[in-house]
């Protein structure tokens, strides 16, 4: 399976960044929230509705809260994978199996990047517009499209693949 989770790294890359790097990719996410989004949906088999990745469309790390946006997706979608179904509402070891993987994804994030919020990953606080256009130059953004190409890679693993 590194082979998929390798394919994983690098669409999530290609994908955030062929908005600063035109021609890395045939398609262009806005922000790395949608990547991940986007990338699990395409590759690890789960069944994550167009609704959550519009969902997570005006809502970018940075933004509207501080936390990265790849961190955000990458617990939405170990969350599609064991959260509790509509069957499981009320079962605490269903609640236990899912909390126990968001807590692996978490604590595997927190060991590779050493933060959850965007302004300690990107140097930049995305809710002051100023500090967002320097973030958008290709050099700089290089950071983004990296996190979010390792995060679907921890995604993978913490999914099993």
């Amino acid at each position: 399976m590194s082979r998929l989770l390798d394919e994983a790294e690098d669409k999530g890359y290609r994908y955030m960044c062929n908005r600063v790097r035109p021609g890395l990719a045939d398609i262009t996410t806005n922000q790395c929230a949608q990547s991940v989004i986007f990338v699990a949906q395409e590759l690890f088999d789960l069944d994550i509705c167009d609704a959550m990745l519009q969902a997570t469309g005006p809502l970018p790390g940075g933004f509207v809260v501080p936390h990265c946006g790849a961190f955000l997706s990458g617990l939405l979608v170990v969350g599609v994978k064991y959260g509790p179904n509509r069957s499981e509402l009320a079962s605490v070891d269903a609640f236990r199996r899912g909390l126990a993987k968001v807590q692996e994804f978490a604590k595997r994030f927190d060991a590779e990047f050493g933060s959850r919020y965007c302004k300690e990953l990107s140097g930049y606080d995305l809710s002051i517009p100023e500090e967002r256009a320097q973030l958008m130059t290709p050099e700089k953004y290089e950071t983004c499209c990296k996190l979010v190409g390792k995060t679907l890679r921890i995604v993978g693993e913490v999914l099993g693949l």
